[in-house]
Order: C-alpha cells, then structure tokens, then sequence
C-alpha cells in the first residue's frame, strides 16, 4: 500500500469510527473491527504505540461483548506484534501465548488454528532477537500443520522458509540451507515473486558469499530476492538483500579486505510486511 492509500485508509478508518460512535455510541462491540482495521494501518507505517492503543481498545471492545469467543486470538496476535515492536518483550510473549491457548481450548492442539497462531509467536521472539526460540516455533507449527488431513502446502513452505531465516540466525548455516532449499522447492515452479522463493534465495545467498566459490551464483540470488522483496513491498528483507549485493559488488572490484566476509548481513527478523500479509493468507484460507 502507498504512502497516500495508508493515508486514504485511515482517514476512512476514522470516519467510520465517529459515524459508529455518533449512532450507537462509542462503546459499541460493532466498533472493534474497525479498531483493529486501523491499528494495521499504523502498524505497518511504524507507528507502534498508535497501533497498540487501537489494538487494546480492539480488544477491550471485543470482550466486552463475546468475553474470549470469537476471533479473540487475532487480535491478540496483533497486540502481540505491536508490544514486541515496543520493545516489550515479556508483554508480548505473554499475549501471543494467550492467543495459543484460547486456540487450543477452541480447536485442539493439533489444529490449523493453532499451528497459525504458533508462527505469530515465532515471528515475536525474533523480533525479540530470540532466533532459537522463533526457529522452535516455526518447528512447532510446521510438525502440526504436515499431520492434518488437508497439508496447507503453500503456508508450510512459507513457515519452512521463517524457520531458515531463524536458523540462520542462530549460526547454523549448515541447516538453514537445507531448510532453505526445501522452502524453495515448494514455491511454484519458475517464480520469482513468492515470499517463500526469495526468503529462502536470501538465506541461501548469505551463506554462499561467505566462500569464494559461491559469490557469483549469491549475487544471482540476491539480486532475484531483492526485486521480489521490492514488489512485494518488504522494506526489511529487500534492504538486506541489497546490502548484501553491495557488499558481494565490492569484493568483485577489490573494495574489501582479504578476511571479509560479504555474507552475515543476515538477521532474521521476519518483516511487518510478511507478518501482517502471511496471517492474513492464513486467516483468509482456514476461515
């Protein structure tokens, strides 16, 4: 979304907001969807502490009316996102927490329900800088997802490709590829637009630029994330990628010294972007 859609939106956001408030008055439960509508608009543009106050009110509006019922975990999964952005990790990891476990009471523990809502906690411990526990989330979640009846292929290489950026992190190169390349073999075949297949060339660039030998084929894959990263509007991802092929760019012309190494620009920390889009696709496919 551009910078004048963000605009448009929250304006229309807030119209709705007083219009609702002005016919059934402010604390009307009717109001916590558009709440929560507007906290995502915030949020994505970085404005974090706006976003959680919409959020608590969100929520506040929400269990007023339907106590821990209804769609609860999400917008606990939302509050989560925002406190973790602040700062305030235990907060966060205590409501991502909440979230799975009204999940788990609601759908069962092995449930499509709870294995999305577990990836939202690894997204919070990496933004937390917590890359071993994140990358135990995505495990946790991607073990639930593959023993449903129906295997949701296209968010397992998705979570496959979270858990190689994790991992990476971490400083296990050695599995990260090997995550990375399974994540890579699930995208669609010739693409170059998925945000599994240019999160796992990105991992996978990386480590190949830390050998000699490997240079040449991670500036391919770099640059091949990078503009899949640009039009999939990920500002994180695509500015770490570019980084990446700056520095593989100076070793090529000699700009760097003997004992560099152009990789570990990596830091795993899954972009507002994908968040915000992949829990979507997740709510958008399960609903």
């Amino acid at each position: 979304m551009h910078r004048g859609r963000f605009a448009e939106a929250e304006r229309q956001y807030r119209e709705a907001l007083a219009l609702g408030a002005a016919l059934n008055g402010p604390d009307s439960p009717e109001l916590s969807a558009t709440h929560a509508a507007l906290a995502s608009v915030e949020f994505t543009q970085d404005r974090f502490a706006e976003a959680r106050a919409e959020i608590d009110r969100a929520i506040a509006l929400h269990e007023a009316e339907l106590g821990e019922r209804g769609d609860l975990g999400h917008l606990l999964r939302m509050r989560a996102y925002a406190l973790a952005k602040l700062g305030h990790g235990a907060s966060a990891v205590a409501t991502v927490e909440r979230a799975i476990e009204l999940r788990r009471r609601e759908f069962g523990a092995a449930s499509w329900q709870v294995a999305d809502i577990t990836v939202s906690a690894g997204v919070v411990e990496g933004w937390l800088g917590r890359h071993a526990r994140a990358a135990a989330r995505y495990a946790s979640a991607i073990k639930i997802a593959e023993q449903l009846p129906q295997r949701p292929a296209e968010h397992l290489g998705l979570w496959t490709a979270f858990r190689a950026e994790a991992t990476l992190a971490t400083g296990d190169a050695k599995a990260a590829v090997n995550l990375a390349k399974t994540a890579l073999a699930s995208a669609p075949p010739g693409s170059t637009s998925t945000m599994t297949g240019n999160i796992a060339r990105l991992v996978l660039a990386d480590v190949l630029a830390r050998r000699s030998s490997g240079r040449g084929r991670a500036l391919d894959l770099a640059t091949t994330a990078a503009a899949g990263f640009e039009r999939d509007r990920d500002p994180d991802r695509a500015a770490r990628a570019h980084a990446l092929i700056a520095r593989l760019r100076a070793w090529r012309h000699g700009l760097t010294g003997g004992s560099a190494q152009p990789g570990l620009f990596f830091v795993a920390a899954t972009s507002r972007t994908a968040a915000i889009s992949s829990t979507r696709s997740c709510r958008t496919s399960r609903s």
